[in-house]
Formats: C-alpha cells, structure tokens, sequence
C-alpha cells in the first residue's frame, strides 16, 4: 500500500522528486542545497569510527551528551550505554515491532528492529544538537522543527519522537508503527552531515501570497476523544488528534499537556492551540479524569490488569479476557448490567496460580435481545478490587457472525454464512478507528474466510463487515502474534 505525502511547493523539479518519493526512497533524492541543520540516518551513526566521520564525533562526544547513555521505550525498553553499544547495534534493519517485554541492555546484533534503530540516530541527532553548539550552525534546535508534509504535518520533531518511544515501547500506539518508522527515517535524512537540504521538515510556516493578509483563524472540524492509558509507572494521558482547518495555510498544533505525558489521579484540562502561517490562533479545550482502576489501553500494551472483549454466537455471549497478575489474584467476578443498568454478580471464576500472563473466557447462555453489557470484577488475594471497562453487546440475528480465535495470531477465521451469497466488504479498524486492513468477499459462503493479521501489530481492533443487502455488522477483537 503506497502511503501519499502532499509535496512541497518548491521548484518543479524538487516538486516532482518529493512526489515520486511516495514510490522509492527518500535517499534516492539528489540534495540541492547545503543546511544550517543536521542530521544523521542510522548507518553513518552505526558506521566504524574513521577519521572524521559522524560515528568518530559520536565517540567524542556521547559521555558528555548522554551521561545516562540512551534509553529507547517507555515500559518495554531498549538501553544503549555507551558508543561501542552503539555501533555494535546500528545500523538496525529488522522488521518494525514493539519492543520486547523488560529491558534489552547493549543487545549488539542480538536484536534487530528498523524502528528502534530509527530512534536511536534521532536520539542522538537531537541529544547532540542541543549539547554541542558546532554539530550545527543552526540558531534554531532541530528538536522544534515541524514535519510539513504528511499524516505528522505540524508536529514537532520532538513530539513525534515521543510519540514513537511510546508507541514501540508499548505503552500505547496512536499511530502505525510503519509510519512512525517513516517519518522518523525521513527527519534522519533529511539534512544529511548538513549538505542537503529535502524539503521535509521547517522551522516555521511560511504564508503564500493569497494568505498574508489573511485574519481568518483555524477551526477545529473534529475535535478529540479522550481515554486514558494505565501503565506500570504512571497513567497516560491520550487522545486522538483532531481534525482542524484553515482557509489559507498549513496550521501548526500545540498542546499544554503533550500526548504520552504522566498525570496524576485527577482532572486535567487540555488546551490544544491552532496557528496558521500568519499567526492567526484558535483553541479548543477538554478534560482528563484520572480515576484509579479506571482505564483503557490496548492489549499489546500488557499492563492492565483485566482487559476483555464480548461476542456473540448464535445462541451465547462469549467474554475472553486476559489477566497479567494471576500469582496476585484471587477470583474473577463476572458481571452483567440488569434493565436499570446496574450491574449484578452473574458468575464467578478462579484465577489460575501461573505467573504471567493468562486467557479466561466466560459463556453468557441467556443473553438478552439487543443490549447486554459486562465488566470483570478482579479480586486481589490481599482483599482489594479493581473494575474493568464495561463491553456491550447487541445481541441481534446478524449478530451471529463468528470470529476465531480470539486473541487472534497469523491468521484470524471469519464466518460469514449468515450473509451467504451476499458480497461482503471487511474493514478492520485500531482503537483509535484508523483502518489498517480490508478485504473484499465476493459471493459469501458457510467456508470461513482467512484474514492474515501476521504483519498487524499486537492490541485491540474492531472489525467492520458490511454485507451488500444487510446492515453493518462490527465485532472487537485482539490480536497477540
């Protein structure tokens, strides 16, 4: 699937070479013009130090700008101590994932993942750009500019930075970490030792003609939805980025409390801030509420608690949940919302006594028609509860769609023999509602279709089937490869 960034607006043949990058490399592009910023990719950070070449100057130099070594990640990380761990682990070229779970310290070429390498030569640009005033003859940090073109237009190098540390730390993803990857190794080359300049980034948002008298604000078309992401350390303020609009320009977002920020139990208020190239502003605020016990994060996150999905067969309920503490819990407590909407015990299940992470299901045999909402009760063995978030189920004729297994790995099974002979159209959706496949059934059959969720990353997503002479139909699913 080819990704489409908006090219900028240079000269023609600039024009036409950043349009043509949607098919080949960003390296591939000829450099016009020298820089006052730099930047290095992942292979000349990860070269043998020689002469005076970058890897030399990051000898030199990372004691001093990294005291503490770099740390890649958030809950999951990825520690390199000193330059030889640096070398030894750039360039790194393996497929783009979350981080292993713990801490992978000076892995060498024990380890391998494009994105994580990505990371780490951006860690590294921005750490010595900041400490050394020679890496560039910059006034402006490399940290501040903003990305131009792109589903990140507008967003800070150093937001998208964080963004990708916690995305591949698997604290929560936001975005797809195979664009997270690519952003990233476009920011890396687009200064190239200072002697290119691609078009890329920019430390400003230069008005055209038509915009410079212009006094007409953003506005915000789609506005945030908010939850909140529960970690080991602390919780996590997220919410997905709104849609906004100007008349003239380019419109570059900030933010009071940033994505990926730790917050304390309480409310919050969020105010995110629009300006467009002739400093025309709008903003737009909302609230936070830390709860504790109360949260929402994707499975391939793995540090909640409880986290459960409910779907239907054609006569049950199915809830499957999975549990990280076993070793600290006592039972499970089942619960289903009665017709005033308050929820009453309906059943109750042992926690097993394995560490680590374990599935439990439960059986609804007598759901109800149309609504039936759940939640897990999870007892501790020291006496203390935690609630899960409810789910709610329309318990409907075309409801009887099966989806298997559940957590999916590989390859997830779809029966769609209700909607036989019809053409089906799938979309699966992530838990911020950004779709990241699709299919195309022709002529449906009582044969279950195969949807391949390999290259997926691992969380929560919503599957979305859409019959040709029947109404939508959508089931939540995990996927854990």
């Amino acid at each position: 699937m080819f990704k489409l960034y908006t090219p900028v607006n240079t000269a023609v043949f600039i024009n036409t070479l950043l349009l043509i990058s949607t098919l080949i490399s960003v390296s591939s592009l000829q450099a016009q013009n020298g820089s006052s910023f730099r930047t290095e990719t992942q292979d000349k950070w990860g070269a043998v130090p020689k002469g005076n070449n970058s890897a030399s100057y990051m000898y030199r130099k990372f004691e001093a700008a990294f005291p503490n070594g770099i740390t890649v990640g958030c809950t999951n990380k990825l520690v390199l101590s000193n330059p030889n761990a640096v070398t030894d682990f750039l360039p790194s070229n393996g497929a783009v994932a979350i981080l292993p779970s713990g801490t992978k310290t000076n892995p060498q070429a024990t380890y391998s993942n494009v994105l994580s390498g990505h990371i780490v030569a951006l860690k590294l640009n921005i750490g010595f750009d900041e400490y050394d005033s020679k890496f560039s003859t910059s006034n402006v940090l490399l940290k501040n500019l903003v990305v131009k073109t792109g589903i990140f237009a507008g967003k800070s190098v150093q937001e998208i930075l964080q963004l990708a540390e916690n995305a591949i730390g698997g604290c929560f993803i936001p975005y797809q970490l195979v664009d997270l990857s690519d952003v990233i190794a476009k920011i890396n080359q687009n200064y190239d030792n200072s002697t290119a300049d691609m078009g890329f980034l920019s430390s400003n948002i230069v008005p055209s003609n038509a915009c410079i008298n212009d006094r007409e604000p953003p506005v915000f078309k789609e506005t945030p939805q908010t939850f909140t992401v529960f970690t080991e350390e602390c919780y996590i303020a997220s919410w997905n980025m709104p849609v906004v609009t100007d008349n003239c320009s380019t419109v570059i977002l900030t933010s009071n409390i940033n994505l990926g920020e730790c917050l304390p139990i309480g409310v919050h208020k969020v105010v995110m801030t629009a300006t467009d190239a002739t400093g025309n502003k709008s903003t737009y605020s909302f609230t936070i509420t830390i709860e504790q016990g109360i949260y929402v994060t994707p499975l391939n996150s793995r540090l909640s608690n409880v986290e459960f999905v409910a779907h239907t067969t054609k006569k049950d309920i199915y809830l499957d949940w999975v549990n990280k503490d076993n070793e600290k819990t006592n039972l499970f407590i089942i619960e289903k919302a009665n017709n005033q909407g308050d929820f009453e015990q309906i059943s109750t299940l042992n926690a097993r006594s394995f560490a680590g992470y374990q599935d439990y299901s439960f059986i609804d045999t007598k759901p109800k028609k149309d609504e039936n909402s759940y939640r897990i009760k999870t007892v501790f063995k020291d006496g203390t509860v935690q609630y899960s978030r409810a789910q709610t189920v329309n318990y409907k004729d075309k409801d009887f769609v099966q989806v298997y297994p559940s957590p999916g790995a590989d390859v997830i099974n779809l029966d769609l023999a209700p909607f036989s002979n019809q053409n089906v159209q799938l979309y699966l959706y992530d838990y911020l509602g950004k779709p990241v496949y699709n299919q195309f059934v022709q002529q449906a059959t009582d044969r279950p279709v195969k949807i391949d969720v390999l290259d997926i990353p691992d969380g929560q997503y919503v599957l979305s089937i859409i019959p040709q002479n029947d109404k939508e139909v959508t089931k939540a699913l995990f996927i854990r490869n």
